[in-house]
C-alpha cells in the first residue's frame, strides 16, 4: 500500500515514531495515548505497550 513503510529496522522506527509530527501533535503522543486508552479498556497490546515504553524513555529528559 502507498505509504506503509513495511518492517522498519526498530531503532528507526523509534527514531522516526519519537520525531514525527503532524497538525494533531507527535506521534510520540499519539503512540503513549493509544497505549492509555486502550489500557482503560482492559486491551493490552504487548508490541505496542513495549514500544509506548520505548518512546517514553526516549523523549524523557534525564532528571538532574
Amino acid at each position: 500500500a502507498e505509504g506503509y513503510a513495511g518492517e522498519l529496522d526498530r531503532a528507526l522506527l523509534l527514531d522516526t515514531v519519537c520525531n514525527a509530527s503532524g497538525r494533531n501533535g507527535t506521534c510520540a503522543e499519539y503512540v503513549l495515548s493509544t497505549v492509555q486508552s486502550l489500557a482503560e479498556y482492559d486491551i493490552h497490546d504487548r508490541h505496542l505497550a513495549k514500544l509506548a515504553e520505548e518512546v517514553g524513555v526516549k523523549i524523557t529528559p534525564p532528571s538532574s
